[in-house]
């Protein structure tokens, strides 16, 4: 089915909570819809904690191409119970997304599942959710590591030793071939890598390459390395987020809990670039608002619209995806033979950690988000002008489009258009969108409140205007100096929630080891280099980094899929002495 028809299904069909509705909703059969799938690469599966997983997330068609429907994608750490240790929101890039997590100190020894998947891609009944095993170390919580024959064979998950006596490179049975300049390198020395492409435009594609010592270690999982899991038909059909991520939740009367309908509910991301939506409900009291502007992690504000909010009470919905269908985790046991390795590997991470430097990692800016309207009206920033100590003279004496009247024995802005005086023709009954700081502002007395030398700057927009659901006559955007306006309503009709915002593409930066700088300081890293979105659309792409001071043998891995899906792998190692 085309982008646009889906589309079209979809905007017929009355959205839930959790992004999902009744199959029998749907008057056409769910296998109309096209299928997502999920699929993750991680830097490594063996961790100790105060460790990054590294990962990349592809989002595919069922064709292996990647897919163009969903913008947001989901990965998380799971333990015992389906207990999240973390959760990362992800906006996707051509189907494609990348992130790290640092593994903490509080994780307890064990086995954990590292699952991804996008809200469409929870409707397949196979391969729906991409998982893969995390074997975590903590050697500071000594009662929680499990050495030999202190659990029952058949529920054991061990890590023993290994020689690493037996490494056969794999580069060019895909057609990529990884060549580095050398076969041994010193401490501390410069790494060539060619990444070559031997299938001209059939290995074109967009792939991982990771840089990692080998851990002398080897894992006995009895349960098998399962990446997919099944999802039990659940008479439910997930909504695919076309745009951005999506917030749902209902709007009921506050007494009877019953739906409400064709209610308007304003929704603000507060900030400097701040993100104002509105919705309305549908005949079960449901709304949904979908973010596609970038923003930062902040307690967001959602309310009722109207004047008899009171009457009525927001209910939102937890959007964390929960089953209990996912295995849960193991104990894991450790042969006492990695005991020396475990020991030197937390001494390094703790010498490496110290000296860890934040501007290390880069991460890449988002442009912020322009305002709604966009550059209609007049903007008055303050400062110009010259200062009066209320915001009533300035609305006289700065403002020109905008005035406060007396209304229903209350005074209340109204916006005044020069070319319409009288307010006539359609919607001239409107009162006009009342904004500060971004925050919709439904009781005017709360801006009067206000000194004006607290103001920064007057938008207004004269004329009607419609946004979502509603229709104004005319906008008055006020932002404060500080930013930090709160609505004082009270009651079940408005919600403060924390609102976490999807993460930040970053990358870890290499030690430059050509000048003598950064000598005195120490370098125990086991992962000498991360590059997850290495688009090979040439003949050879060469990547050039440093050893670290540990010696070993080192595997260079590049994994991912060509441009038609095309599953690719590829490796090779060298020695660090």
């Amino acid at each position: 089915m085309k982008r646009k028809n889906l589309l079209f299904v979809l905007l017929c069909i009355n959205f839930v909570v959790k992004g999902q509705i009744a199959n029998n909703q749907i008057s056409a059969g769910t296998q109309i819809f096209p299928r997502e799938n999920t699929k993750l690469v991680i830097n490594t599966n063996v961790l100790l904690v105060g460790e990054p997983l590294q990962y990349k997330i592809y989002n595919h068609t069922d064709s292996g191409t990647a897919s163009s429907l969903s913008k947001v994608a989901y990965v998380s750490l799971r333990g015992v119970k389906d207990s999240v240790i973390f959760e990362h929101k992800l906006r996707l890039e051509k189907g494609m997304a990348q992130g790290s997590f640092f593994i903490p100190t509080t994780l307890e020894t064990g086995v954990y599942r590292f699952i991804g998947y996008t809200n469409f891609a929870l409707n397949n009944p196979e391969n729906g959710i991409a998982s893969k095993s995390i074997y975590s170390i903590n050697p500071y919580m000594k009662e929680n590591i499990r050495m030999e024959n202190e659990i029952d064979s058949a529920q054991q998950v061990r890590i023993f030793p290994n020689t690493i006596t037996d490494v056969q490179p794999q580069s060019g049975t895909n057609g990529i071939s990884l060549k580095t300049d050398k076969s041994s390198y010193a401490l501390r020395e410069g790494v060539n890598l060619t990444v070559e492409n031997l299938n001209g435009e059939n290995g074109f594609g967009n792939y991982a390459l990771s840089v990692r010592r080998l851990d002398p270690v080897q894992i006995s999982d009895p349960q098998g390395k399962s990446e997919t899991y099944s999802i039990q038909d659940r008479n439910v059909f997930y909504l695919p987020e076309l745009r951005g991520e999506l917030i749902f939740g209902r709007v009921l009367t506050a007494n009877e809990e019953k739906p409400v309908e064709n209610q308007a509910v304003a929704f603000t991301v507060p900030g400097k670039d701040y993100i104002f939506k509105m919705a309305k409900t549908n005949r079960q009291g449901r709304f949904f608002i979908s973010i596609d502007e970038p923003y930062e992690t902040a307690n967001s504000i959602i309310q009722v619209v109207g004047p008899n909010k009171e009457r009525y009470k927001i209910v939102l919905d937890d959007t964390i995806f929960s089953s209990t269908e996912l295995e849960p985790a193991n104990d894991l046991q450790l042969d006492s033979g990695i005991k020396d390795w475990l020991q030197e590997r937390s001494i390094q991470l703790q010498i490496q950690n110290a000296y860890f430097n934040e501007r290390s990692i880069i991460i890449s800016e988002e442009d912020g988000s322009n305002r709604f309207y966009g550059n209609v009206g007049r903007d008055y920033l303050l400062d110009d002008y010259t200062r009066f100590s209320s915001l009533k003279e300035t609305f006289v004496e700065v403002v020109t489009f905008a005035r406060i009247r007396r209304k229903d024995g209350k005074e209340v802005f109204e916006v005044f258009d020069p070319y319409n005086p009288y307010k006539e023709g359609s919607f001239s009954s409107r009162d006009p969108l009342l904004l500060l700081d971004g925050m919709l502002v439904q009781d005017h007395d709360e801006v009067f409140g206000y000194s004006a030398h607290d103001i920064e700057r007057i938008h207004v927009f004269p004329g009607p205007y419609r946004y979502g659901p509603e229709v104004f006559w005319g906008i008055i955007d006020i932002t404060s100096k500080k930013r930090d306006f709160k609505p004082r309503l009270r009651g079940e009709y408005i919600k403060e929630f924390e609102l976490e915002s999807p993460l930040s593409n970053r990358r870890y930066s290499s030690p430059d080891y050509s000048s003598k700088a950064l000598q005195r300081i120490p370098d125990y890293r086991v992962q000498l280099f991360w590059e997850p979105d290495l688009k090979l659309d040439t003949e050879k792409h060469v990547k050039s980094f440093y050893t670290s001071d540990v010696p070993g043998t080192y595997q260079v891995i590049l994994e991912g899929y060509t441009d038609d899906g095309r599953y690719v792998v590829a490796n090779q190692y060298f020695e660090v002495k």
